[in-house]
């Protein structure tokens, strides 16, 4: 057997027992059970954005996380994501779940409502948002993050009301 195989499988067996750790979203900073706590809620969204981008493993100088898990777990340093479903997922989210244009959502409104008032109120709002584009984000932002917000802002000094999608980070 050939010494590169020793290596390999060592390194293999510490990248896989890594990532069947059920706590390993916490640890690296050590925020205690409380999932909901702010600093812990950061960090998630820093983990899932990161394996998003597909740079989950690269050392930045705002992140300690990646070499946490590289030297907690006995991670290979030259470790890399080879199949990434978190771009995947997000991807078909953002391209599925309101996919098309505005003016191809069938909007239908009760008897009593005067359809075309409410309708051109509708498309004023959505034109005023820019949410042809912003409407791609939310479900991105869902999917990858696992919370989005949309805020509905109502400015006087210009007379509009209009969404805003908010990052949760």
């Amino acid at each position: 057997m050939p010494k590169w195989w020793g290596n390999f499988m060592t390194r293999l067996t510490a990248a896989s027992k890594a990532f069947q750790k059920p706590d390993i979203i916490t640890v690296p900073r050590d925020l205690g059970a409380d999932w909901n706590q702010w600093d812990s809620r950061l960090l998630r969204y820093d983990i899932f954005w990161a394996f998003y981008e597909n740079t989950a493993y690269d050392e930045m100088p705002a992140r300690n996380w990646p070499e946490s898990y590289k030297t907690k777990f006995g991670l290979d340093r030259y470790i890399r994501n080879i199949y990434n479903p978190s771009y995947r997922l997000g991807e078909f989210w953002k391209a599925h779940l309101w996919a098309g244009t505005l003016e191809d959502i069938p909007l239908t409104f009760p008897a009593t409502v005067d359809d075309e008032n409410l309708l051109s109120a509708i498309m004023q709002i959505w034109q005023w948002s820019n949410w042809q584009i912003k409407k791609d984000i939310v479900p991105l932002y869902g999917s990858v993050l696992g919370d989005v917000g949309i805020l509905i802002v109502d400015d006087p000094q210009r007379e509009k009301v209009f969404f805003d999608v908010i990052n949760p980070a």
